[in-house]
């Protein structure tokens, strides 16, 4: 509404410029007593098209304020919420297929079996895992998309800062039991529940030991 007042007085306008002048060529002594109706013209018409410019732009602003919010807001949705909606639906499957497959082989190992190779290293141990390998396990588990790790070059913000969290006497047991079971002690600053619990089945014993060495190596942890 705003654009279409401000287009018909600025029309106007230009019109009574070229109606003026060619009256002014053509008729002795014009404007005459007219002047003043012809100034007030002007003055009436000039504020329309200024006024109802600085509002046109107004509603511009309001619009480009509004979009840029909405798309935010589709933003955040996006990053926190689907990848922890995707990964609970995923890791509700492996939980399944793991449970069918002990029910299978007649539940749990002996006691006194083997563990398994990169199995969970033993409280204030060092890594037995390859941390270079472990970078890659980083990327594909999608680990800097929410968290900031600078050895990894993410910049996540949905999750703790990996650089700041961990302390000097975290050791790889712990950093285990943040990975596998995440949601153990609520961090302070992040909401209960937003990291999947389920990567102690979606990646191997050898991934698992790989991302913790990587981890625990590039961390105030090992350092």
């Amino acid at each position: 509404m705003n654009e279409t007042l401000f287009y018909i007085c600025g029309i106007t306008l230009a019109v009574s410029a070229v109606v003026v002048s060619f009256l002014g060529l053509k008729v002795k002594n014009f404007p005459g007593r007219f002047f003043p109706l012809v100034v007030i013209w002007f003055v009436v018409f000039v504020g329309g098209a200024t006024t109802f410019s600085v509002l046109h732009a107004q509603d511009l602003d309001a619009e480009k304020a509004a979009e840029f919010a909405h798309e935010n807001e589709k933003i955040e949705e996006e990053q926190t919420s689907e990848p922890f909606e995707e990964a609970e639906e995923e890791g509700s499957e492996v939980e399944e297929e793991k449970e069918d497959a002990e029910a299978e082989a007649g539940g749990e190992p002996e006691a006194g079996g083997e563990p398994e190779a990169g199995g969970e290293p033993e409280a204030g141990g060092e890594p037995e895992g390859n941390a270079e390998a472990g970078a890659q396990v980083f990327a594909s588990a999608g680990c800097g998309s929410c968290h900031t790790f600078a050895a990894a070059g993410s910049t996540g913000s949905v999750g703790p800062d990996l650089d700041e969290s961990l302390a000097p006497d975290d050791d790889p047991a712990g950093i285990r039991e943040m990975i596998v079971e995440p949601n153990a002690e609520v961090i302070e600053g992040y909401p209960e529940g937003i990291m999947p619990g389920n990567f102690g089945e979606t990646l191997s014993e050898e991934e698992l030991a790989d991302l913790i060495a990587f981890i625990y190596e590039n961390s105030p942890a090992g350092k």
